[in-house]
């Protein structure tokens, strides 16, 4: 017990020693870790290229043309809120068909033929989505409202209603992403002589920037 007591009190008579003789004993310096990025958060933009599908109803006549296989092209803008691995925004989106027509013949009364042509331009869109990540990979759905102006039959209809789709993206780097995106719309309106359902869907390649 006396040799344990004098062994104590030489460890701290040495060590104030070491002290007052400008040694000083080093210090533990605590590690911090900084926050996990969110990689998916804040504004971002980018291009949108792909195919476009659909058909029109004439609901009159409940004759319905199915156009012709086209090309989407267009650019989208929005803004994400990642909170752990979910991830919640906002997109406005704005596409333009090529080449997405029909022209029909039909038999006329009393003879003839009647060509029946139409064409939808483009659509825009306004969605929520709603993400879940897996490192620098997002899938996500959306859901919104979709507008755009059909040509058939004589005349111009402006045509809305909702739309629903599904995506991947992937961040290639903390600034560029790219990813793919399918969007059904069921969409309706009418013309002067007519009432109209379109059902359009496009299938789209990305890419984006974050900012």
């Amino acid at each position: 017990m006396i040799r344990s007591l004098i062994a104590v009190g030489l460890t701290v008579v040495g060590s104030h020693a070491a002290v007052a003789g400008g040694v000083v004993p080093s210090e533990i310096v605590p590690v911090v870790v900084a926050p996990a990025d969110d990689p998916f958060d804040g504004f971002y933009g980018g291009l949108s290229l792909g195919t476009v599908q659909g058909d029109v109803t004439d609901v009159g006549t409940a004759t319905t043309f199915a156009f012709n296989d086209g090309t989407a092209y267009g650019g989208f803008l929005g803004y994400n809120f990642q909170n752990g691995a979910l991830v919640l925004g906002g997109e406005a989106r704005i596409l333009r068909f090529n080449d997405h027509d029909f022209s029909v013949e039909t038999a006329a009364v009393g003879g003839g033929t009647i060509t029946n042509e139409g064409q939808l331009d483009g659509v825009t869109d306004l969605r929520g989505r709603v993400g879940y990540t897996f490192g620098d990979v997002m899938v996500y759905g959306g859901a919104g409202w979709s507008w755009g102006t059909l040509t058939a039959l004589g005349g111009e209809a402006d045509v809305d209603g909702h739309n629903v789709g599904l995506g991947i993206e992937y961040n290639v780097s903390d600034s560029i992403f790219v990813g793919f995106d399918y969007t059904d719309r069921d969409l309706s309106g009418a013309n002067a002589t007519n009432d109209f359902d379109v059902n359009n869907s496009t299938a789209t390649l990305r890419v984006g920037f974050r900012f």
